[in-house]
């Protein structure tokens, strides 16, 4: 379920273009036209896509005949334009936000949450209480992402004895877009439709979906776009899997071995660590790993010791977990570092020899 852009009148047609460009979430130059939109929504939620979807008809009507506002409008929508066209705006630490600003070729990928991270609530007595709220895709400015055949973009995803769907999002980020990954699909079972229901939620088999959905259906989802990517940047080991995703569909295209791929490939992949703990990076019972890797397994040619020696610190140890980092470290050929803690970090992942 999601919701249109809502017909507006003519004059006032741009305000969709306007709510549906998060650039709001970090300019706030357009924010006194929205409180003169609708002053009690505003206070209520911040979010232009929430006031533009439920402003009354009337409300409109007295807006399409206001000449002040109109005359703020053309400007949003000229100073948007000229944004677009080129020149620096305001620097954000953010990828997203500074990719941009600067204009440069970046795109994100990432889970569409129906709860995400937790509400924290102190109540009557003083004790914290978490709450999950329900992040309705209607009351997000996002937008399907329409595929070449005029439908809405599923990516279908192989698990042992059933398949995957999900659903792709679309969220313009000034000059950027960010594309959401979704399994609430009908499609899917009560337990597969929650794999992107909660971030950081559930047991070590649901955070291992949501690296599938990520890494394996991030990548999946870029050939069914046909976009070509040359570098594919890793925030920390939860997308990990896509080197291997990548490695496989190049493996599919070039008629070239498993360690010849994770070679070519490797050249356009980069990890960055922030976390500066070993503890810190997901790692996963090998039985439960190779549970989702036998199809894998095939494909690459692999034993079962060497597949999952490319996500442990001792390749010959059968009893440690695997470490999505050291998966990551094994199928970038860079590793960024975000602070001195975190360079040491990264160079005791790099010690070890790649195989």
């Amino acid at each position: 379920m999601y919701a249109l852009p809502r017909t507006l009148p003519e004059k006032l047609s741009a305000l969709t273009e306007l709510a549906l460009d998060l650039r709001w979430t970090w300019s706030h130059a357009l924010d006194v036209l929205w409180q003169t939109i609708d002053p009690e929504l505003w206070a209520r939620s911040p979010n232009p896509w929430v006031i533009l979807q439920n402003i009354p008809p009337n409300r409109l009507d007295e807006l399409g005949s206001d000449s002040t506002v109109l005359q703020d409008l053309n400007r949003a929508i000229e100073n948007r334009r000229c944004y677009l066209a080129g020149g620096l705006g305001v620097l954000a630490g953010d990828y997203l936000k500074t990719a941009s600003d600067l204009d440069a070729p970046v795109i994100g990928i990432g889970l569409l949450y129906q709860e995400g991270y937790f509400c924290q609530i102190i109540d009557a007595n003083g004790d914290q209480r978490e709450a999950y709220p329900h992040n309705a895709p209607t009351s997000l400015p996002i937008q399907p992402m329409i595929g070449a055949d005029g439908a809405w973009l599923k990516v279908e995803l192989r698990l042992p004895g059933r398949m995957l769907f999900v659903r792709v999002w679309q969220a313009i980020v000034g000059r950027t877009r960010l594309y959401l990954l979704d399994s609430n699909d009908v499609r899917n079972g009560a337990a597969e439709r929650g794999i992107t229901a909660k971030l950081y939620g559930g047991g070590a088999e649901m955070r291992l979906l949501q690296e599938v959905v990520l890494g394996i259906g991030g990548w999946a989802m870029l050939e069914a776009l046909g976009i070509e990517v040359e570098v594919c940047h890793l925030n920390e080991g939860h997308a990990a899997l896509v080197v291997l995703e990548r490695a496989r569909r190049f493996m599919q295209r070039t008629n070239v071995s498993f360690r010849e791929a994770m070679w070519a490939t490797g050249a356009g992949n980069l990890f960055t660590t922030h976390t500066p703990v070993p503890a810190g990076f997901d790692a996963f019972p090998p039985s439960l790993v190779y549970a989702y890797a036998r199809e894998y397994l095939r494909e690459f040619n692999l034993s079962v010791d060497d597949f999952l020696a490319l996500g442990r610190l001792d390749p010959t140890d059968k009893d440690e977990p695997f470490n999505t980092a050291y998966l990551a470290r094994n199928g970038c050929t860079y590793v960024n570092s975000v602070s001195r803690v975190h360079a040491e970090v990264s160079r005791r992942l790099s010690a070890r020899a790649k195989r």
